[in-house]
């Protein structure tokens, strides 16, 4: 027969045994539910933005308007970005990092003279959808590795968790800014010209307050590769 203190301390293990269990039951029910939250979040459609270097495919005409857009510059990097994943990515956006460089965004639109249309923002990216971006130089110097953010929301668009930001240093050599030759000096001033035609500006006028541009650096007889301006312009080359 147990004495009442024995019994007392039977009974005290039994209810020590009995809370254990109990708190292990509620730990591995919140463990449960929080995979149960957590997994799809994980196992979710996700986009993937990858990148490689494109070639470009310019025109006469096309390339008198790039020059313009690119604020007198020759576009020579551009890089393609696709969604090589299975999920949308939503607001997609990319600028220059330590100042390596600039960025345009765009998407192809052949109704466009440029062959472009030009965005600050790529709004939907749907899996297998892609555009492109021009990389312009933002000094004088050569640049190995342009550094450029990129910036885009999976869905939920709504959950702070949803924003994704990656830097990406690109593995192409940039060009430093160098003046228009003579040529591109007389595509630039030709797409100019006849915007300004069509707003009803004269061109230095339209150059220097619309654009923010040196009419100087349009004129084509002071390009660096006119030895004689003076023979050129005489003989309207």
């Amino acid at each position: 027969m147990f004495t009442p203190f024995e019994s007392g301390y039977e009974a005290s293990a039994m209810i020590d045994w009995s809370a254990w269990i109990s708190t292990g039951s509620a730990v591995v029910s919140a463990l449960m539910a929080g995979v149960t939250v957590l997994w799809p979040w994980h196992t979710r459609m996700a986009p993937d933005l990858q990148y490689e270097r494109d070639m470009f495919s310019v025109t006469r005409e096309s390339m008198s308007e790039l020059l313009v857009v690119c604020e007198l510059q020759r576009p020579r990097l551009l890089v393609r970005w696709r969604n090589d994943g299975d999920g949308t990515a939503y607001a997609v956006k990319i600028e220059g990092l330590d100042d390596t460089c600039s960025v345009r965004l765009a998407l192809a639109d052949e109704s466009k003279p440029s062959g472009f249309d030009f965005v600050d923002i790529i709004g939907k990216l749907e899996p297998g959808e892609s555009f492109k971006a021009l990389i312009l130089p933002t000094s004088t110097a050569d640049v190995g590795r342009p550094a450029v953010r990129l910036d885009w929301k999976e869905s939920p668009t709504r959950l702070k968790r949803g924003h994704r930001s990656r830097r990406v240093e690109l593995p192409y050599p940039l060009q430093g800014k160098r003046p228009l030759t003579y040529q591109e000096r007389i595509l630039a001033r030709h797409a100019i010209e006849q915007t300004a035609g069509e707003y009803g500006y004269p061109f230095d006028q339209f150059v220097s307050q619309m654009l923010g541009l040196d009419p100087d650096d349009l004129n084509p007889w002071s390009a660096s590769d006119v030895e004689h301006p003076e023979r050129a312009r005489e003989s309207g080359e």
